[in-house]
């Protein structure tokens, strides 16, 4: 149980025990039924909540995250055990990592040092070069703080202001169409991102109500970076493999990232 990563945590730690060799197959995600008032009474009280609905990922006016339901779960196994068995491989997870932001200002806030020791972390395990990473599936909650802080971290490491680069990096936050899932929101982000490579698409970004967070876009100035903000043909190309992260924060103070590539090609009988 890590609050808001509760459900990536869990396919990270399905992970680790597969490539450990401690189990063949796993089932991992996460569930948040919301069935009584008393944590939207505390998450109010906090100030956690939007008052004005939907969460605003990168708006200018985001003030809060909504709640949502949900429940989700994937079937992992290792990649030559799932070619064997011939099953419907979506996509790989390359590597995957949990730390803590200990240097955080509060337990509820992201710490983007801690955040980029994750991604480099991820990314130094898999061998990947961050600029070979096209799609990034932020945590995106909605709040000021939080967005500013993720923004950071993510174009920090993927898209440096001292290196160009050639294909743009694309961003989304699937917690703007169907709310904060809270300890289910990290499987809704990987399943998103699964759906990305099952219909080679990036889907846009529906959270700017009223118009970019300017400090977001001074951030991304130069850096070929930004939200997707239509329908985006993400096609496979020969010889050529696609890497997307994903990015989860919990309100204990963790993050868990982890990496994806696709799946290896073969032909459909």
């Amino acid at each position: 149980d890590t609050a808001c990563s509760s459900g990536l945590a869990a396919v990270n730690a399905a992970c680790s025990a597969l490539w450990n060799g401690e189990a063949d197959m796993v089932i991992a995600g996460g569930l948040s039924v919301i069935t009584n008032p008393d944590n939207y009474c505390m998450l109010c009280k906090g100030h956690f909540l939007s008052k004005t609905g939907q969460c605003k990922v990168w708006d200018k006016d985001a003030d809060g995250y909504c709640r949502g339901d949900g429940i989700g779960s994937v079937v992992i196994k290792r990649l030559e055990d799932a070619e064997a068995d011939n099953d419907n491989i979506i996509a790989t997870i390359v590597a995957g990592a949990t730390n803590h932001s200990a240097e955080a200002v509060s337990i509820t806030r992201p710490h983007a040092g801690a955040q980029k020791e994750n991604y480099m972390q991820v990314l130094q395990m898999a061998g990947v070069n961050p600029l070979d990473v096209s799609f990034i599936e932020l945590h995106g909650t909605g709040t000021q703080a939080g967005d500013a802080i993720e923004s950071e971290s993510v174009v920090d490491v993927f898209a440096p202001a001292n290196v160009r680069r050639r294909e743009r990096l694309h961003l989304g936050a699937v917690k703007s169409n169907i709310g904060h899932g809270e300890a289910a929101a990290g499987i809704a982000s990987l399943l998103k991102v699964l759906l990305v490579y099952q219909k080679n698409q990036i889907p846009p970004h529906v959270g700017i109500k009223s118009e970019l967070n300017p400090l977001i876009v001074k951030l991304l100035e130069g850096r070929n970076a930004g939200l997707a903000m239509e329908n985006i043909p993400w096609p496979r190309q020969p010889g050529k493999k696609r890497y997307a992260l994903v990015n989860s924060f919990g309100a204990h103070g963790g993050n868990t990232t982890l990496l994806l590539e696709d799946a290896p090609e073969r032909p459909r009988i």
